[in-house]
């Protein structure tokens, strides 16, 4: 597809994707021939591959390292609350504008930044990141364990200058684990 919709795929996504008929979708292409690079959370990995029920060769899976899934519910009464005072078409969960090392949640309307608010102040990140938001299911998730069932396993590293200090431009560095030749 187009460069601008891969665009809608960078970033951290703090709240519970949408997977719809993903998985049947993620068949007929794999069935076709077609090479697909299917990213989620470690049961969704597990989800998918419990539907396909096989390999392919032609499939590489990748998942992140989970927090937790929040509440869909939570999340939408925060989009209702902001929906009030301002007029949006995009969410940034992690902003880069005042660095990545400071939590900031941006609201954008186009390419016009409409809010941006930090961790102590933003009520998403305030409930997201000390886990007030949590599902239950998340605290005892068994789909953590290492090594994984995907190819690769991707999360944010906090402390990449312990190191290589030269990497830590704060704007954030991807740490990966590759578990298969794929």
């Amino acid at each position: 597809h187009c460069k601008a919709e891969r665009d809608k795929l960078r970033y951290s996504k703090y709240v519970q994707s949408e997977i719809g008929n993903t998985f049947q979708e993620c068949k007929r292409l794999l069935d076709r021939g077609i090479a697909v690079c299917f990213s989620g959370t470690p049961c969704q990995i597990h989800g998918l591959k419990g539907y396909l029920d096989k390999d392919y060769k032609n499939l590489i899976l990748v998942d992140i390292v989970c927090h937790s899934v929040p509440s869909p519910m939570i999340f939408s009464k925060y989009l209702e609350l902001q929906k009030k005072n301002k007029k949006f078409d995009n969410i940034v969960f992690r902003d880069k504008h005042w660095g990545y090392s400071y939590s900031t949640m941006a609201l954008y309307d186009g390419s016009k930044c409409v809010y941006r608010k930090g961790s102590e102040s933003d009520l998403w990140f305030r409930s997201f990141l000390p886990g007030l938001c949590d599902r239950e299911s998340c605290y005892d998730c068994q789909y953590q364990s290492w090594p994984r069932i995907s190819d690769i396993t991707i999360w944010d590293c906090f402390n990449v200058k312990k190191f290589d200090k030269s990497f830590d431009d704060n704007k954030g560095t991807t740490s990966m684990v590759v578990w298969s030749n794929k």
